[in-house]
């Protein structure tokens, strides 16, 4: 019989699609933006056609998540993002700033490390984001997700073969294992790694020379202050936080309200369809999560029935979100870890200076500051909380989950959302395509007339036009070389 080391097979994997990627980096460092949109607009095609079916297809296959707030999501979310990249140049010649002349570099090789959330989205997000600024990527799935996103990744590499990019552009791994992954991501043919959530592979894993993003859930906490709007904060909070069965990055966790409007909380939250769990709900649930793996994957996108069955207690059939009242913050219990599921931990607090120290220390005690939600009309109480918290962002009177990634809101489109993640990552705000790339300045001597070369990007030429750009620049750039020798 013959055995096979999945790790040998995983590594072996990881070596190959690495150097791939990167042979077919150099390829695309000669396209222009003109060609790279053209790829870009294939991918948007099958996303506008196949989209809604390769969600539903990955929620059916792995129970996880809702699939009907997922095309919803994608649906709100598209004509977004797509008006973001409209005519937005990432590449090759930029505007000029003043004397100085920019020219848009892509980063190279970059790795996504895919967790178990919206697997589809994020694969489709992540294969934009890559071609419309020039680099190659690699995927690597959750376990869970490896035939989903390798068909999508062969299906989207197609296309974009077809629209004249080279050929595995675009790439999945499939043999997953933590040795492979870790191979992968140390690789030098791989320029970039974005974490999307994945807490095993960010220290001592990653060598310190390579950039990484982790983007990550963010276990918000919310505050609920005496002069907001209770009703709507309510329903913005249980909207956000069933929303994907709780799986969108930014989703409320922990709501911190004043004493003075407890009571009032409490009866929108159970009229608004929330179950507060009695103490033996609690020992239930806490007894599964600690029988589970840290990352709780059996749990993640589980339903509010789902958890309950599981945990051995049950909910009316028209609850929405589960509540666990607590007293204080215990750093050992499993309610303080992110829970990818519909469950918010209720606290109080007497006044919004303790509600301001609770929501620092929740912060600080292992989410490190990714994203802070607030509902208020007090304009000093929300202006002290945007100042002082370690966050990433604020969000102010909106449903966070959807707030934070740019819907109803005027934060930039996006899916993937970074933030103070001390020692794990380096990008503190929501990711965008220009991430993936670096800017090079051109700079010329002092008092020196030239003739303005960089294309303007307030409208789109043809790949022609910008090679004769691009042209003219490198021969101006060739004279002042000549003339300085």
């Amino acid at each position: 019989m013959q055995i096979i080391d999945k790790d040998l097979l995983s590594i072996s994997e990881a070596r190959i699609l690495s150097e791939t990627a990167k042979n077919h980096q150099d390829n695309l460092m000669s396209y222009t933006q003109v060609e790279l949109d053209k790829a870009v607009a294939a991918i948007f095609q099958v996303i506008e056609n196949e989209g809604a079916n390769l969600i539903t297809q990955s929620v059916t296959a792995t129970n996880s998540g809702d699939a009907q707030d997922e095309v919803k999501l994608l649906q709100r979310f598209l004509p977004l993002w797509k008006a973001s990249l409209d005519d937005h140049h990432f590449v090759g010649a930029l505007e000029a700033q003043g004397p100085v002349h920019t020219v848009g570099v892509p980063l190279g090789t970059v790795a996504v490390i895919m967790g178990i959330a919206q697997p589809v989205l994020n694969a489709l997000f992540g294969a934009v984001s890559a071609i419309k600024t020039g680099n190659s990527l690699v995927l690597v799935p959750n376990t869970q997700h490896v035939k989903t996103i390798k068909n999508l990744a062969n299906l989207l590499d197609k296309v974009i073969q077809q629209a004249g990019l080279p050929s595995h552009t675009i790439t999945c791994m499939t043999e997953i294992t933590d040795e492979g992954i870790k191979e992968l991501i140390q690789s030098p043919n791989i320029d970039l790694v974005i974490n999307l959530g994945n807490c095993r592979f960010m220290q001592g894993t990653i060598p310190q020379a390579k950039p990484i993003y982790y983007c990550g859930t963010g276990s918000t906490p919310v505050f609920i202050e005496r002069t907001a709007n209770i009703a709507q904060a309510v329903s913005q909070i249980i909207t956000s936080r069933e929303f994907d069965n709780g799986l969108l990055p930014a989703a409320e966790q922990f709501v911190i309200t004043e004493s003075v409007i407890a009571n009032q909380v409490r009866h929108e939250l159970v009229t608004q369809g929330a179950y507060f769990l009695t103490d033996q709900d609690q020992l239930k649930l806490a007894d599964l999560l600690d029988s589970l793996d840290d990352d709780s994957e059996v749990l993640t996108g589980q339903s509010v029935q789902q958890v309950a069955t599981r945990a051995g207690f049950s909910v009316p059939a028209e609850t929405k979100l589960l509540v666990c009242s607590q007293d204080y913050i215990n750093a050992e219990s499993p309610l303080t870890e992110t829970l990818n599921f519909p469950i918010i931990v209720f606290y109080l607090e007497p006044d919004w200076l303790r509600a301001c120290e609770k929501c620092m220390a929740l912060l600080k005690n292992k989410h490190h500051g990714h994203t802070l939600a607030i509902h208020s009309n007090n304009a000093d109480v929300i202006r002290e909380f945007a100042l002082k918290k370690p966050v990433a962002r604020v969000i102010v009177n909106n449903a966070a989950s959807l707030a934070a990634l740019g819907i109803d809101s005027d934060l930039e489109p996006t899916l993937w959302l970074g933030g103070l993640t001390t020692g794990g990552g380096s990008l503190a705000k929501g990711f965008t395509p220009k991430d993936l790339t670096y800017v090079r300045q051109v700079g010329y001597p002092a008092g020196q007339q030239q003739q303005a070369v960089v294309k303007q990007t307030t409208g789109q030429t043809t790949a022609e036009q910008e090679t004769d750009l691009q042209a003219a620049f490198l021969k101006v750039l060739s004279k002042l070389v000549n003339e300085s020798d």
